[in-house]
């Protein structure tokens, strides 16, 4: 057993000693410094661990080490540097057998060893840690970790790699490792969600959702608090990010999976026609109100029909007129056939619609015609004076410049607006808004500009799934004057009275708008009424080429792809007609 005592000067033993009993318990050591300068302390542990040391010029003062415990080699050094570091300097390996003591403020700079592994050796030695964080981001770090390191300690984070690198005594080292491992965790289920919707619109439902949340803290005001409830929607991808717990974002997911359904559409076929008194009763339309015949016994408005017994009756069936003969014919189509066929009836149009429910469908056919607003003229006074001899003579001349009309043009023809509404017994309700609008014929007194003729339908009605409804009772009255009269005889003076027949007749029409709304929930629905109207198109050009001697030699007439084909996927385009085949 060694004692070592110093008072002002340092003790040592032989370096032989020393290396004989590296680190065990052979060769015990009590160390007892009183104010002894630190390099007698140095060269005692240099002579002690058999280790090479160069001071550095700057290392001076007094150093007390007072040891109750007998130490081995290895805990002989460990205390020789946390001397070291109470007096701010430190004891840097170089790794080559040398171990330089300088200054703590110049450590950073120095060439210290670089650990990769965890934990390192325990001890005052000064390293350099390199750490790779795992699962957050050094930058979120850094001001957690900076407290825990003394202001000479160097502390840097790389975000390129996510890696901290810092340079301490290898007992902070080890101590900011533990903090580390607590922080660095994979991140638990976080408050912010984002739901990507399918069908809704994520404006639109950021208004409901912010409503519901409102409304739930307004209710709750204790509870919510402290919970931070928000919704935010992002129209590029149509996506809502939710801040909320675990608990409330549940809820808000059930009603976000209620809302974000694929919603049925309304396919509505019209038909506008304006229809003369008398063929509108030949036509034999019944609208009675309480007939079983009218759907749900609503009526919005008056078509001005009498009940006319016998002729074509229309009855509200689910999807078929049968005629005469027993065969089942579409309803419009029963109407259309039966206005087409008569020179009393103008069929404005036969739109068809097709809208999401609950969406507003709008159809527009006419032009814009321009209407004189306003016109102005500016008027601009001058004198002019001419003079002879010493005679002057002045006259006042006004001329107009800059003359001007200001014009605005409108739109004249037909507009139709509808928007249905499905309930929940397959009945629709639906929004209707029809104008007519032409051009008027007649010159009237006083009238500076053009005059248009309006006709105009707004209503609610209530129909179910496949009927049609008639919305009428826009009368107009025509006085119609007629000459006649005999050639040559009719246009003489006085006589001429007596080969002539004048004539008035007043005459009334009608404008109906029939529509027929179908409810559309799925594709193959869809694509049934697709392939309807895609026939009619094809026969429609098929009888515009009944035949192909009128074409050049050879050539045949283009036709759209058989209905088959085109449903089946094959790219849409004219196919050409065998003129051998009747059914192409």
């Amino acid at each position: 057993m060694f004692w070592l005592i110093c008072a002002g000067t340092a003790w040592a033993i032989p370096a032989n000693k020393a290396a004989n009993s590296p680190g065990g318990n052979a060769d015990l050591i009590t160390l007892n410094f009183q104010n002894a300068d630190i390099r007698a302390l140095i060269a005692t542990v240099s002579q002690l661990t058999g280790k090479n040391f160069i001071i550095d010029p700057r290392v001076k003062g007094k150093v007390t080490l007072i040891s109750g415990d007998k130490l081995n080699i290895n805990q002989v050094y460990n205390v020789f540097l946390s001397v070291l570091s109470v007096h701010n300097f430190a004891a840097v390996d170089t790794g080559d057998g040398v171990t330089k003591i300088v200054p703590v403020s110049i450590v950073k700079q120095s060439p210290t060893p670089t650990s990769f592994t965890l934990p390192p050796p325990l001890g005052d030695t000064f390293i350099t840690q390199v750490y790779q964080v795992k699962h957050g981001r050094v930058q979120d770090m850094v001001p957690v970790l900076r407290p825990l390191l003394p202001p000479t300690s160097h502390f840097a984070a790389y975000a390129t790699s996510n890696t901290l690198v810092f340079t301490d005594t290898t007992a902070n080292v080890r101590r900011v490792l533990k903090v580390l491992e607590q922080i660095d965790q994979p991140m638990k289920s976080s408050d912010i969600h984002v739901v990507y919707l399918k069908y809704a619109k994520a404006v639109d439902m950021v208004k409901i959702l912010n409503g519901v949340l409102t409304a739930k803290q307004k209710a709750n005001p204790k509870k919510t608090k402290a919970v931070t409830l928000n919704v935010q929607g992002d129209e590029t991808t149509n996506a809502l990010v939710i801040q909320a717990p675990e608990g409330d974002f549940t809820l808000i997911q059930e009603v976000i999976d209620k809302l974000d359904i694929r919603r049925a559409q309304v396919f509505i076929e019209v038909l506008i026609a304006e229809v003369t008194t008398d063929k509108a009763q030949d036509i034999g339309v019944r609208w009675e109100f309480g007939d079983d015949n009218i759907v749900n016994g609503q009526t919005t408005g008056n078509t001005g029909f009498s009940d006319v017994t016998g002729g074509l009756t229309l009855g509200y069936l689910k999807s078929f007129v049968t005629d005469l003969g027993g065969n089942l014919i579409p309803e419009l189509q029963v109407v259309l056939s039966a206005l087409r066929t008569d020179s009393n009836t103008n069929i404005l149009s036969t739109p068809t619609l097709l809208t999401l429910d609950n969406e507003t469908a709008e159809i527009v056919v006419g032009q814009e015609v321009p209407f004189v607003t306003g016109q102005f003229t500016t008027a601009n006074t001058s004198t002019t004076t001419s003079t002879t001899g010493t005679t002057g003579t002045a006259g006042t001349s006004t001329t107009s410049v800059n003359p001007f009309q200001t014009i605005q043009r409108k739109k004249v023809g037909l507009k139709l607006k509808i928007k249905p509404q499905i309930n929940q017994d397959k009945s629709l309700s639906l929004e209707i808004e029809q104008e007519l609008s032409s051009i008027s014929t007649k010159n009237i007194e006083g009238a500076s500009d053009l005059i248009t003729n309006t006709r105009s339908i707004k209503a609610t009605v209530m129909v179910d799934d496949s009927r049609i409804i008639v919305l009428g009772g826009l009368m107009t009255d025509e006085l119609q004057d007629t000459v006649e009269w005999v050639p040559i005889l009719g246009k003489i003076p006085v006589l001429g009275a007596l080969f002539r027949k004048k004539s008035k007749k007043a005459v009334k029409t009608n404008l109906l708008v029939f529509l027929k709304p179908m409810i559309i929930r799925s594709q193959s629905d869809l694509d049934g009424y697709t392939a309807e109207k895609y026939k009619y198109m094809r026969d429609a050009e098929r009888n515009s080429n009944p035949n192909s001697k009128y074409l050049l030699y050879g050539s045949r007439p283009p036709v759209l792809l058989k209905q088959e084909k085109h449903f089946s996927g094959e790219k849409l385009g004219p196919e050409v007609a065998d003129e051998t085949n009747d059914e192409f």
